[in-house]
């Protein structure tokens, strides 16, 4: 792609679909993102960095998130946000 045509493309990714700016852009890819917290996540794409290392084995994430999903599997201890409590049915 010719520089200006990147640029142009790069500045109407700045803008989301609702139309909100999104200041915060990638140096390597030209994606921009609302917050600098996404910015740096998403760089972990380009360095390969991952920061969060599992206590219980040594699998390192790129996010916090996911080393305590994956701890999850250690543990036993299920997510209580995704957990389905059914009441019984009352049939007549």
């Amino acid at each position: 792609m010719h520089k200006n045509a990147m640029q142009m493309h790069a500045r109407e990714l700045q803008r989301g679909l609702g139309g909100e700016v999104k200041p915060h852009q990638c140096q390597q890819c030209l994606k921009s993102f609302s917050s600098n917290h996404q910015l740096v996540q998403h760089i972990r794409v380009h360095t390969g960095e991952k920061p969060y290392k599992c206590s219980y084995c040594d699998r390192r994430f790129k996010q916090l998130s996911h080393v305590q999903q994956h701890t999850r599997l250690h543990t036993g201890v299920k997510d209580s946000r995704v957990e389905i409590k059914c009441k019984p049915l009352k049939v007549s």
